[in-house]
């Protein structure tokens, strides 16, 4: 196979996550273009979803020595750092991604996952609305702010973002169950049950919403859902006992 199809079918394995195949396929294209910058910078996103973390960085690297602009490369160093919780390392490759790429969505998003993880919310939630109002109908972009209210503590806000999404992804049970979160978080939690039963079952649903309610600090409410969970599966043993031995005094921490 020619250094071109070897490079070709790595790519379609890797957007497969068939990341054994997706390696083998790259270096092999390597052994025989050993300059070709999109293979490493395949090969990097290859190592970084295989959690290679220097083989990665170093890949990465290799491509910006050559192609300091590399958008794959730029995003892939942003997305490596931040996987690793070093999300200072990783905004000035995102920055120079967003420079170079003012209006890519993968760009602005990944900025503001780690605009968020960095504490400032403010540049994160602007970020988050610049993609949604560049894909107004995209589910994914409204689930993305919708989780960025949630986490800033703005249930609210949360609430209406994830009802537009289920509007356009009703079928989506992680949307769903953002929803459900956000509407037990903001005091719903008779709301949230139901959302939570009908995307993951009555035990499930009492178990997550005794958590949040425990969350929350409604120690009473949340020792009755999470006793219900217990009285409707007894799988549910690992997290919800451990979440009601936490109420009673007995356990270190919460299982979600």
């Amino acid at each position: 196979l020619s250094a071109a199809t070897l490079q070709e079918r790595g790519f379609q394995y890797l957007s497969s996550d068939n990341l054994g195949l997706a390696e083998l396929h790259f270096l092999a294209a390597l052994q025989k273009d050993p300059e070709t910058t999109a293979v490493y910078a395949g090969l990097g996103d290859t190592f970084r979803k295989e959690r290679k973390w220097d083989q990665a960085n170093q890949a990465y690297q290799r491509v910006l020595k050559k192609e300091p602009d590399n958008l794959r490369a730029l995003l892939g160093l942003g997305k490596l750092y931040r996987e690793q919780g070093q999300v200072n390392r990783a905004l000035p490759y995102l920055l120079k991604a967003r420079k170079a790429n003012p209006n890519n969505p993968e760009v602005l998003t990944e900025l503001a996952i780690t605009s968020d993880a960095t504490g400032d919310d403010a540049f994160g939630e602007t970020l988050f609305q610049q993609v949604v109002a560049m894909k107004p109908e995209s589910a994914a972009a409204l689930n993305n702010l919708g989780f960025h209210y949630l986490l800033v503590g703005r249930y609210v806000n949360a609430v209406t973002t994830f009802r537009r999404a289920t509007d356009l992804a009703p079928e989506n049970k992680l949307i769903q169950c953002n929803l459900a979160t956000a509407v037990a978080l903001d005091g719903n939690e008779r709301t949230a049950l139901s959302l939570f039963t009908k995307n993951l079952g009555s035990a499930a649903a009492y178990n997550n919403v005794g958590y949040l309610l425990m969350v929350g600090g409604h120690d009473q409410k949340a020792a009755a859902a999470l006793q219900r969970a217990l009285d409707l599966d007894p799988r549910f043993d690992a997290r919800a006992k451990s979440n009601l031995d936490r109420l009673q005094g007995t356990s270190a921490a919460p299982l979600p």
